[in-house]
């Protein structure tokens, strides 16, 4: 970003450019408060006395580019305590700038004249809609012309906004399933209804089906009892995918059930009212139990997806105490042949960087409350910071940089000290960080936990062959709490396809718990080529710290794999986990790596199929157990159909110079515990003399503020 010039404060009409003295270089000034009783967009709107109304009208204005503005910044100072209406920024310097161009920034600061009660200044397009109370208990209110679909409501009090769920009822496990001509059907117990009476009728409701690392949505066209049994066939409109898988666990779950007799607190549901011409939404609201009940609430509705939008610009940034949110979900619609719920899928966000940007900085604000995604990257973008960022209560998930659909991919961006917590609302398969086709990006020092699903996915193809992906830095970041025992086939960090000179470094990765299999810690996916899994930590992962799925030239080295969580099945619980090979279009080098387990029920390696490993280059290794007296002898090595000694996996000429032995992790709680090892090893230690490099794990994740 430009270093600012000196302030000069310049009035002129709201119609005018703002033009700069002759021959100097002024920074100039653009007051914005919406909440003033003295605003106004036709104000000039350089002092406080009289401010814009709009972000929009003062971004618009200093958004005009003249030569005087060459080698400026102007400032749109936003003031705090008030809600702004969505806005979009069209600054291109570049036409009559080239060489000296101007800088925009937007930012929040107090009027003086109106002391804030609140730190922030909220941008968002959600509507309030005012219900009223019923003699049943609920509120009730009416959206007579909304034809998208309602996933999610937002109650309001001085200390910010809080979610309300769309209801649903408890997730239930099918029996049967198969497709008709009008649709798919699945089989239920009755005793999985929750209380739902029988011939209750299920008013605008879906069904959402779980799949392994996704789910689909379809409207409910029926329900048939079928007393012989003792189920209920759910009638789908369209079809969905079904499975018995223990990925799946047959799972499904009814959504925005009209019936109060089901409708927990702190949720909603609503009907359809109107017709195809003129559509309309009615809504039930069940409060927090035991709270006080007055004559009428409000809630806030989502309307626009997008908040904040950058397109055609550079030199912008928008920094302080915002919070962009309150956005509408894009599954809007009918979803009447079902709605996939892949994250990956979702074309919006609540704040987007969008085509032909570059040079933009995102600062210390909040993206938050959102139906899909917080922030999106957009192919053909470069240089953008994302900066200490908080992205929370999120529809899907944090951040996407450069989502496919073009050849085109996003450059240089930077996403740092940045936070990404509480996601999946809408999408449970929304990943923390989620960078598609982009090259010279870095993730460094970022906190991403209490998801459903990934915490950083990279790279975006399942084939061997050119990616435009390379360049990627992923480094000192802190992953936690994912997979949430939803969905599976996960990691916390994970790449998928070709991306040269792609490092992983000194990353944090703890407690992934997938539905089924798949709660990796650090997973290498179908295709991965040219990657680096260097000096990481995972542990308490459901499955293997590390998964290898058909990767060639990986290497994976001077990392610490330890504690897997005891396993459900053999195959779920290990260090370093290798599935089926694919003949020499596989390949991975693990060196100077510690693994430590902590139950019985674990392995140090385990082998999907015999051979896995063939392709494998594994040398220099520490391996190591609390849970047995002797690991040296007690440890097993694939194959897993034929579990053999240390020894004999070295004569299939694994492991050489690898050693069974104690690391000797740091002695803080006296044992080789997780803070042991994060802390370090002692200087005896015999993974030093393996070649295993201290990793300095005391700056991972978010950094304390300057």
């Amino acid at each position: 970003m430009k270093p600012k010039m000196p302030q000069t404060v310049l009035v002129a009409s709201a119609l005018s450019v703002l033009m700069c003295t002759q021959g100097a270089q002024a920074a100039v000034m653009l007051y914005v408060d919406g909440c003033s009783a003295n605003s106004s967009d036709s104000n000039a709107g350089t002092t406080w006395d009289k401010p814009l109304a709009s972000v929009a009208r003062a971004v618009g204005e200093a958004a005009v580019c003249t030569p005087a503005s060459c080698g400026t910044t102007t400032t749109v100072s936003v003031a705090l305590d008030c809600e702004y209406a969505p806005f979009g920024v069209d600054h291109d310097p570049s036409s009559c700038c080239p060489a000296s161009p101007h800088q925009l920034d937007i930012v929040t600061s107090r009027n003086p004249h109106r002391p804030p009660k609140t730190d922030r200044a909220v941008i968002t397009g959600a509507a309030r809609l005012v219900l009223s109370l019923s003699a049943d208990g609920l509120y009730r209110g009416d959206l007579p012309s909304r034809s998208a679909d309602l996933w999610g409501l937002w109650a309001e009090d001085g200390a910010g906004f809080s979610r309300v769920a769309l209801a649903a009822l408890p997730v239930m496990t099918y029996t049967g399933a198969g497709a008709g001509s009008a649709g798919a059907y699945f089989d239920v117990p009755e005793a999985q209804f929750g209380g739902l009476p029988r011939g209750a009728a299920l008013g605008y409701a879906f069904a959402k089906v779980y799949q392994s690392w996704t789910s689909s949505l379809n409207r409910v066209r029926g329900v048939q009892e079928i007393p012989a049994n003792g189920t209920r066939r759910l009638l789908l409109e369209g079809n969905a995918t079904m499975s018995n898988s223990p990925a799946t666990g047959s799972r499904i779950v009814l959504v925005n059930v009209a019936n109060s007799t089901v409708l927990p607190p702190e949720s909603f549901y609503y009907t359809r009212t109107g017709n195809s011409t003129s559509r309309g939404v009615s809504v039930v609201y069940r409060p927090a139990a035991g709270g006080a009940s007055p004559a009428t609430v409000f809630l806030r509705v989502p309307v626009a997806s997008t908040a904040v939008a950058f397109g055609n610009t550079s030199h912008v940034s928008m920094r302080g105490s915002f919070l962009v949110g309150l956005s509408q979900s894009q599954l809007s619609g009918t979803c009447l042949g079902g709605c996939g719920q892949s994250g990956a899928a979702l074309g919006v966000a609540t704040l987007e960087i969008r085509e032909n940007s570059s040079a933009v900085e995102l600062d210390g604000l909040a993206v938050a409350h959102t139906g899909d995604y917080a922030v999106m990257v957009r192919p053909q973008v470069q240089n953008v910071v994302i900066r200490s960022v908080r992205a929370y209560d999120l529809g899907a998930g944090g951040i996407v940089i450069g989502p496919p659909g073009t050849a085109a991919v996003a450059r240089g961006v930077l996403v740092t000290n940045t936070s990404v917590r509480d996601g999946g609302h809408t999408t449970e398969a929304g990943a923390g960080i989620l960078l598609q086709q982009a090259a010279n990006c870095t993730l460094e020092h970022n906190e991403i936990g209490d998801m459903f699903y990934t915490g950083i996915s990279t790279g975006w193809d399942w084939n061997y062959g050119p990616t435009p992906n390379a360049d990627v830095i992923v480094r000192k970041n802190y992953i936690h709490d994912i997979g949430r025992g939803v969905l599976s086939d996960m990691g916390c960090i994970y790449n998928l396809g070709l991306s040269p000179r792609t490092v992983f470094e000194e990353n944090i990765c703890r407690d992934v718990l997938s539905h089924g299999y798949g709660g990796w810690g650090y997973y290498a996916d179908q295709a991965s080529e040219g990657v680096t899994w260097r000096g990481n930590l995972a542990y308490r992962t459901k499955g293997a710290g590390y998964m290898h799925h058909w990767g060639l030239n990986v290497t994976v080295v001077n990392n610490i794999f330890m504690h897997p969580r005891p396993p459900t099945n053999q195959s779920e619980s290990a260090c370093i986990r290798a599935s089926v090979p694919k003949g020499m279009a596989d390949g991975c080098n693990v060196t100077a790596n510690i693994c430590i387990l902590n139950d019985t029920l674990s392995q140090p390696l385990y082998d999907e199929s015999t051979g896995s490993f063939g392709t494998f280059t594994m040398d220099w290794n520490l391996y190591f157990s609390t849970a047995v007296a002797q690991p040296a002898t007690a440890l097993q090595f694939p194959p897993h159909t034929n579990p053999g000694s240390f020894a004999q996996w070295q004569a299939q000429g694994f492991d050489a110079h690898s050693i069974i032995a104690d690391p000797q992790c740091t002695q803080v709680n006296g044992t080789d515990s997780v803070v042991d090892c994060i802390a370090g090893l002692q200087s005896s230690s015999p993974a030093l003399a393996l070649g295993f490099q201290p990793i300095d794990f005391s700056n991972v994740g978010l950094l304390p503020p300057p």
